[in-house]
C-alpha cells in the first residue's frame, strides 16, 4: 500500500516544448518570468495570497517551489505554482526550452 500511495502522490514534471506536471501541460511559449520561490513566500503564495485564478501542482511536504506567469489572454490562469526540490533547474530547464521565457 505504502508504493502505491507513495507513487499516487509524485508529481512528474517534464520541460520540453511544454511544462508538463502529471496530466496538465502548457505551451512554454504561453509562459513568461518564471522564478523560484523561497519557503515564506511559496507558503504565502499556496495559502493567504493565492490567487484564485492560479494553478497550483503543490505538495504539503514541499517548502519550495516555482511560480510562472502565463501570458495568454484566452487564459484566465494567472500564474502556475509548481512544488519543487529543485526549482532552479526547472527554471532553467523553462528559460533554455522557452526562449521567450
Amino acid at each position: 500500500t505504502v508504493p502505491f500511495l507513495w507513487h499516487a502522490m509524485t508529481m512528474r514534471i517534464v520541460v520540453d516544448d511544454q511544462l508538463r506536471i502529471d496530466r496538465a501541460h502548457i505551451e512554454l511559449k504561453y509562459l513568461k518570468s518564471p522564478r523560484v520561490i523561497e519557503a515564506k513566500e511559496y507558503e504565502l503564495l499556496r495559502t493567504r495570497d493565492a490567487d484564485a485564478r492560479a494553478f497550483h501542482a503543490t505538495r504539503p511536504w514541499l517548502k519550495s517551489g516555482v511560480q510562472v506567469f502565463v501570458d495568454d489572454e484566452r487564459d484566465p490562469t494567472s500564474y502556475w505554482l509548481i512544488g519543487s526540490r529543485a526549482g532552479a533547474a526547472l527554471v532553467e530547464a523553462m528559460r533554455t526550452r522557452g526562449r521567450s521565457l
